[in-house]
């Protein structure tokens, strides 16, 4: 009963697309032939007009996707400052309670908490470039010797100034992490 049921739906499929053909190929010809009938300057005048309705429906089209798309962007970019900045307070006052006995220590499993809950933000918001570097950044981090943990971090910064639209050219490895940090990292 299915086969014959599929069989039944490809054929009536195939008679649609064919009659779609058919009506396509039909007022085309009837088109062409008002054409080849109709005086050379109403033929032109025709053309001309069609050309320009459908040059205005395309930037029309065209101009409401892009407003559209600037929208979109600058709605996630505001998402994107808050987190990204959070990111970036957090890191600082992480490495400062490390190294201040007067701050209070972040403990491992606030530590742990928050990299989830940053985790679960990027994966819906953040670029492919900050996802990599993040990634990198974590599964580095237990393993590799603090300079490689804070070129890690820097990595991470400027994907995410990338994904803003900042520029990162011109900045030598680990130059957003030594504002913060003195110059012997």
């Amino acid at each position: 009963m299915k086969k014959t049921q599929n069989l039944f739906f490809m054929i009536f499929g195939l008679l649609i697309v064919m009659f779609i053909i058919a009506v396509i190929a039909y007022v085309l010809k009837f088109v062409i032939d008002i054409f080849l009938q109709a005086d050379v300057t109403v033929v032109a005048a025709l053309v001309a007009a069609s050309g320009t309705i459908m040059a205005t429906a395309f930037t029309v089209v065209v101009g409401q996707m892009i407003s559209k798309n600037r929208e979109i962007e600058e709605a996630h970019r505001a998402f994107k400052t808050e987190m990204y900045s959070k990111f970036i307070n957090f890191t600082i006052d992480y490495v400062f309670s490390q190294t201040r006995e007067d701050m209070e220590s972040i403990s491992q499993q606030e530590l742990e908490k928050y990299f989830i809950k940053l985790s679960k933000d990027f994966t819906l918001w953040a670029s492919p470039e900050v996802i990599k570097a993040w990634s990198k950044f974590r599964s580095q981090a237990g393993d590799s010797d603090s300079s490689d943990t804070l070129s890690n971090i820097d990595n991470v910064y400027k994907a995410m100034r990338k994904d803003l639209g900042n520029s990162k050219s011109g900045l030598q490895n680990k130059a957003l992490v030594k504002l913060y940090l003195n110059n012997s990292v």
